[in-house]
């Protein structure tokens, strides 16, 4: 149709306004008329449109009548029915009409198609002459459901499970013939969730989608059915459960190597590191430590160090040299504390007795190191056994005095000699006591007025040197190494590893 400026909506206004008249159907001035002169003619009376029930109402079909009486002698160029999903339908929407000339009164009867199923329509007759557009009375209908059903849909296993998270969605396979205009998931902690239940909604329309669950209780079993929603209804998918992660006591390791320091010389350096927090934060880490197995935070000398995830050390302090100590690492969160595995140690000091005698030296682990006899086994003796060879007991440094001592003795064989004395000795229940190298016997002196019992003289090494006619020695007033003939008589100090 062509559109209508708003000039001639005005003036059919105007005019169907100003016509009362209650008798005008002889078009002639007889005395029966009231209102305004119509001059002989019903021009200016409005029309009447009546808009009729719909009628073979199908789900995308409809039919749809009015009847009509144009009032006056104007021409008729349109008349039927207007229809839309709002209320109030006009010709802009979507009519099914006729276009032509037609009588003064009649009727009209069309077919609407394309209609969506399930839907409410609103519909309205109108005629339209040269003076506007007259319209009828609202009437409703709704389209027929027949052919369509809810959707059909899966719902997605749950993943990426965590204490208060998880993942699921659904796929629908089938709109059921009408648009999904909402989808998502539903769950609950009891069964058979609904859309009544928490849910999150994942868009429209059909295929796979992806719902994220957040805010969940931890530990807790969730029941879980994907949703989807067209003008049907609602459908479900099949239930999924799953339970999210409850929170747990952290996981944790404990150091196996421990730290001595000299400048600290009661105190050891150990740790740990935390692997897991069991699903919530470590607030506190550490290590205790006791002399008695299992120690505990409540029970135990204890290190607090940080807290979080990660490596970390601990130092152990006011140690009692001799003492054997039991360490575990542990980690605190709101469920409680974990601790590592048990290690233990035993802690030593320059000066302490032990192990037959007194401790000379200690290595960097802490835990090794050299013994030396209390007291001197020998005031002078000679370093060969009467005849000058090559041993071949030429290593100087710390760790090799004892293969020197076997050395020597097994090319020396038998008699009275340094290497041979140490060897032989038995003191405080150990045997396996040597003549020290050159830089184990440097230990000695350093560490001489720890050990007590030491003269300032010389006293031999198992050190060899490559001249077989000279082995190293060690004058202990100034700690000088020398070269001393092997015929010479020096003092001897036998050692013994730890």
């Amino acid at each position: 149709m062509k559109a209508k400026t708003y000039i001639s909506l005005i003036l059919i206004v105007l005019c169907f306004n100003s016509c009362k008249r209650t008798n005008c159907h002889n078009a002639v001035q007889d005395g029966d008329e009231t209102g305004i002169d119509c001059g002989g003619s019903c021009l200016q009376c409005p029309p009447t449109v009546t808009t009729l029930p719909a009628s073979a109402i199908m789900a995308t079909t409809a039919t749809v009548s009015m009847q009509y009486a144009n009032g006056g002698n104007t021409s008729i160029s349109y008349v039927g029915v207007c229809m839309s999903t709002s209320h109030n339908p006009t010709t802009i929407a979507l009519s099914n009409y006729n276009y032509g000339q037609f009588p003064l009164t009649g009727d009209f009867t069309g077919q609407l198609t394309a209609l969506t199923p399930s839907t409410t329509y609103y519909i309205r007759g109108f005629i339209e002459n040269n003076l506007g557009t007259a319209y009828g009375n609202e009437i409703t209908f709704t389209s027929d459901s027949v052919g369509i059903t809810i959707p059909t849909l899966t719902t997605t296993l749950a993943t990426a499970i965590t204490s208060t998270t998880a993942t699921s969605g659904g796929n629908i396979s089938s709109d059921g013939g009408a648009s999904v205009t909402s989808r998502g998931v539903c769950y609950n902690t009891t069964g058979s969730p609904t859309t009544a239940s928490s849910n999150v909604p994942s868009g429209t329309g059909t295929g796979a989608f992806t719902s994220n669950l957040s805010s969940l209780t931890v530990g807790t079993t969730y029941y879980v059915r994907a949703y989807a929603t067209n003008s049907i209804g609602t459908a479900y998918g099949n239930q999924i459960t799953f339970t999210t992660v409850a929170y747990t006591i952290p996981t944790l390791t404990t150091n196996t190597n421990f730290y001595f320091t000299p400048t600290a010389p009661t105190t050891a350096i150990g740790g740990g590191n935390v692997i897991t927090d069991g699903g919530t934060a470590v607030t506190s880490r550490g290590i205790c430590y006791s002399s008695t197995p299992s120690p505990t935070t409540t029970s135990s000398s204890t290190t607090y160090t940080g807290s979080g995830l990660g490596s970390f050390t601990s130092n152990m302090i006011s140690l009692t040299g001799g003492t054997t100590y039991y360490v575990r690492a542990f980690a605190i969160n709101s469920v409680g504390t974990a601790y590592g595995n048990q290690v233990s140690f035993t802690y030593f000091y320059i000066g302490q007795s032990y192990g037959g005698g007194i401790i000379a030296y200690i290595d960097g682990s802490g835990l090794h190191g050299i013994i030396a006899s209390p007291w001197d086994q020998s005031s002078g003796i000679r370093w060969w056994n009467g005849t000058a060879v090559s041993t071949g007991a030429t290593a100087t440094a710390i760790g090799t005095g004892n293969a020197n001592t076997n050395t020597i003795v097994t090319v020396q064989g038998v008699g009275s000699y340094a290497a041979s004395l140490c060897q032989s000795l038995t003191l405080g229940g150990y045997n396996d006591w040597y003549l020290p190298s050159e830089l184990e016997l440097n230990k000695l002196y350093i560490n001489r007025l720890a050990i007590g019992g030491f003269y300032t003289d010389y006293y031999w090494s198992s050190s060899q040197s490559n001249q077989y006619v000279f082995a190293s020695s060690s004058q202990f007033s100034t700690g000088a190494i020398y070269g001393s003939a092997v015929g010479t008589l020096h003092r001897v100090r036998a050692i013994r590893s730890f």
